[in-house]
């Protein structure tokens, strides 16, 4: 979806939406694709470059929360924006919406399509039934964040730069795990724990940072409460305790991460 939205049908609009931070902006968007959109707004326009959350309200669909960059900006209207690092399953939910919309898309085959008869082969779908597990990581440091992502690849995972940016990611997700930095330059992984908690009451936390002999000394009831790791780490000290939290990952799937440990670029 990082492709140019010229590239792919667009649809007019005006579709709802909101630009998602702390504090959610509404706006109205237009000229919606696959590969981005216009976002009407003539204030707190982003400069092209800078990279955004915003929500969208795909008829038949729902609510879809797309990660994108800022392409240019138009004067007293707005912004134009293209889609970039959203996983395959909110990249297929959009692409559905938009091909329900010019009427391209059937949820269901017609009943005098269905051929069943004595030798009908039923495969067992048991495999899929389950649920993924989902893990969101929140880092400022993006080699941390990367690496994180790769060494637990085999989960499905979602990646937020700062507090603003995973909270919009993990609020309307289903989740298992949150593995959050401690210091972050927009709050502490303290304050998005607590917001994420008032919709994932049962959501398993784990917690890095670079200041763990600090916190075990202070003894915070938040801090002594969650499973925590200490920078640096290695990628197998990681994979055990995220297996501890969650239990592992689908049978047959692989490690992509071959590091030897984590560490943050800063003492956070």
């Amino acid at each position: 979806m990082s492709i140019d939205r010229r590239q792919h049908v667009r649809i007019a609009g005006p579709f709802d939406g909101f630009r998602v931070g702390l504090l959610d902006s509404p706006v109205t968007l237009y000229d919606l694709s696959e590969g981005g959109c216009f976002v009407n707004v003539v204030t707190a326009i982003a400069e092209p470059g800078r990279h955004i959350v915003l929500k969208i309200n795909v008829p038949e669909e729902g609510w879809i929360f797309l990660k994108a960059r800022a392409l240019y900006i138009k004067p007293e209207f707005g912004f134009a924006v293209t889609f970039v690092g959203n996983s395959p399953e909110t990249c297929e939910r959009l692409k559905r919406g938009l091909l329900r919309l010019q009427g391209l898309w059937s949820d269901a085959p017609a009943a005098d399509e269905v051929q069943v008869g004595p030798e009908t082969r039923i495969a067992d779908s048991s495999a899929h039934a389950a649920r993924p597990k989902q893990i969101l990581i929140a880092d400022d440091d993006g080699g941390v964040l990367a690496l994180l992502t790769k060494a637990l690849s085999d989960y499905g995972v979602l990646a937020g730069r700062n507090i603003a940016e995973a909270w919009a990611l993990g609020r309307g997700a289903p989740l298992d795990l949150l593995i959050t930095d401690y210091l972050m330059p927009d709050g502490t992984g303290e304050e998005l724990i607590e917001r994420l908690r008032e919709g994932h009451p049962s959501l398993k936390v784990l917690i890095m940072t670079g200041h763990g002999v600090v916190l075990d000394r202070e003894q915070y009831p938040w801090w002594t409460h969650e499973r925590h790791l200490s920078k640096p780490f290695t990628v197998a000290e990681l994979r055990d305790t995220v297996d501890a939290l969650i239990g592992p990952p689908p049978a047959g799937s692989a490690v992509a991460a071959s590091a030897d440990d984590v560490s943050g670029a800063r003492e956070r």
